[in-house]
């Protein structure tokens, strides 16, 4: 996934926000720069914050690509847009 920008990054994991109470020792926000490409699983759902104060207004492109785990070919690719006013 490519999110052209993110400027906090992954703030939570499985409807859990890391760095909190009970497991804070344990896990901790990261950040992820503009553009960055990071991967994700299916399996799994990831709390992304975009901190709308440091990007200029527009309408931002997010590409996602489907892979496949083993061999690492793409099996599709989404497209959609974040608007920021």
């Amino acid at each position: 996934m490519t999110i052209p920008v993110i400027s906090r990054g992954e703030v939570g994991i499985d409807g859990r926000s890391l760095g909190r109470s009970p497991f804070q020792q344990y896990s901790r926000p990261f950040v992820r720069r503009a553009g960055e490409t990071f991967e994700l699983t299916a399996g799994r759902r990831n709390t992304v914050w975009i901190d709308t104060a440091t990007v200029a207004p527009g309408t931002y492109d997010v590409l996602i690509e489907y892979n496949q785990w083993i061999p690492g070919e793409t099996l599709g690719v989404a497209r959609t847009t974040i608007t920021i006013t």
